[in-house]
């Protein structure tokens, strides 16, 4: 992307890309993310812009290096390639000529967050503690009606959660938990006796299909007469 804050130059640049993607791509932009669906693959991607606000809080030895933020983000994509990526795919029914021509195919879904500096779905507030200190402690959230995300530098690290205050506890990594709030699944089953610990909209890291609603319900307003359908989740 070219670093410019040109207007001219920037209505060209987004034109040029927005033809080439359109080409290639149905796309749904809403206020939280994009969906593009592959025109000859019926292949998914939710497209997620993140504007970073680096923080160091109080605990925290050092503010975050160059280096540290381009690590940070360099693990929030290797974590959704871990977690999200190619466990999840969808199949088509309907009348229309893409369901015909898709009808069948295992679509798979996949998750870009890229970073930005303007134009994004999301704020993302990520603060610096102390890892060193295993006592140092961050409440992460995600705010869906203010498009504010809250997270630390420890959400990248598998850690030990508890279920309320029972005994049974899982490892999770913080930052995946927080990406099913990010595409629209609202719930923290931890705090709702949910028995299922081993999810990861729980304290564990297994998918479940119940986090894709908000996904199905925006594909579903792609195509007309096309309806998605989620085929099959890998735990």
């Amino acid at each position: 992307m070219k670093n410019t804050y040109s207007n001219a130059n920037t209505l060209s640049y987004d034109f040029n890309v927005d033809f080439a993607l359109d080409k290639q791509f149905i796309r749904h932009n809403f206020n939280r993310g994009e969906l593009r669906i592959n025109r000859e693959t019926g292949g998914i991607i939710l497209v997620i812009r993140w504007e970073y606000i680096w923080i160091k809080r109080w605990d925290a030895k050092n503010d975050w290096t160059n280096t540290e933020k381009d690590m940070f983000h360099a693990n929030v994509n290797a974590i959704i390639s871990q977690v999200w990526n190619d466990k999840i795919s969808f199949s088509v029914s309907g009348k229309s000529d893409f369901a015909k021509k898709i009808r069948g195919k295992k679509l798979p879904f996949n998750i870009q967050i890229i970073q930005v500096e303007r134009n994004e779905h999301w704020r993302v507030y990520t603060y610096k503690i102390d890892n060193s200190n295993p006592d140092s402690f961050f409440r992460s959230s995600v705010s869906w009606k203010s498009g504010h995300i809250y997270i630390d530098s420890k959400d990248n690290v598998m850690e030990t959660k508890y279920l309320d205050s029972s005994n049974i506890s899982r490892k999770q990594k913080g930052l995946a938990h927080e990406l099913g709030h990010v595409i629209g699944y609202l719930v923290d089953e931890y705090q709702t006796g949910n028995s299922d610990p081993s999810a990861l909209m729980s304290i564990g890291m297994e998918l479940r299909p119940r986090y894709l609603t908000a996904v199905v319900e925006n594909l579903n307003k792609m195509i007309y007469d096309t309806n998605f359908q989620i085929k099959d989740v890998i735990k």
